[in-house]
């Protein structure tokens, strides 16, 4: 081999070797691109799931601030007196009671099935003759919010 085919092969080496650098070096900013957007996505999803349950924390406990409010004004109109019971006062009250009712429904929350015991849904403040484990009492509502007990029922359950 002559000195000037031992050079041309030798810079086409070197061409070659630059060319498999700079292929290289393409892959690997390729791969550190792909790994860049991918832990963006990762990030847009945590950060869209971390916002959902914020969101979910504070309905709850917006909600739950509410439920004293709807509890004391179901107690009231059990006490109403008798001589109320076909007043335009009472019905105002009633509108109101239905109103709020419907707003906290609208927001997911929903009010406890009273079939039989379920100690994860009721909370047994007295027990008395009757059929075993059946409610006969309601003495507070419980409520649910997205499938989770958002406040449990105070119930009076049978005992025999």
């Amino acid at each position: 081999m002559t000195k000037e085919e031992n050079k041309t092969t030798t810079k086409e080496q070197n061409e070659l070797t630059e060319t498999e650098k700079l292929q290289a070096d393409l892959n690997e900013m390729t791969n550190t691109a792909k790994r860049a957007l991918a832990d963006l996505q990762n990030y847009k999803t945590q950060v869209a799931k971390e916002k959902q349950e914020m969101l979910q924390i504070a309905k709850f406990n917006v909600l739950n601030s509410f439920l004293p409010v709807l509890d004391s004004l179901k107690l009231a109109l059990k006490q109403t007196p008798e001589n109320l019971e076909d007043s335009a006062f009472l019905k105002g009250i009633l509108s109101i009671e239905k109103q709020f009712t419907n707003i906290i429904n609208q927001a997911g929350l929903k009010a406890i099935e009273h079939e039989t015991l379920d100690p994860l849904k009721h909370e047994v403040i007295a027990s008395i003759p009757g059929e075993k484990d059946k409610i006969i009492e309601i003495i507070e509502q419980g409520y649910t919010l997205d499938d989770k007990v958002l406040k449990p029922s105070k119930v009076v359950v049978g005992k025999d």
